[in-house]
């Protein structure tokens, strides 16, 4: 393998594992939205209830 070839395949991986970065911190970012949703739903719906479970 020529030099500059592994220079292509070394600058190929930095990319790759910048996007991969990039993909991992908004996927947690959809998590935590999306849990966040469901907590704020499940607290609205016992919010709602009275004493007696009604």
């Amino acid at each position: 393998m020529h030099q500059q070839d592994n220079h292509n395949v070394t600058e190929f991986h930095k990319l790759e594992n910048q996007i991969n970065k990039l993909l991992k911190q908004g996927t947690q970012q959809l998590f935590v939205q999306a849990i966040e949703a469901e907590v704020q739903s499940l607290l609205n719906n016992f919010t709602s209830r009275q004493a007696n479970g009604k």
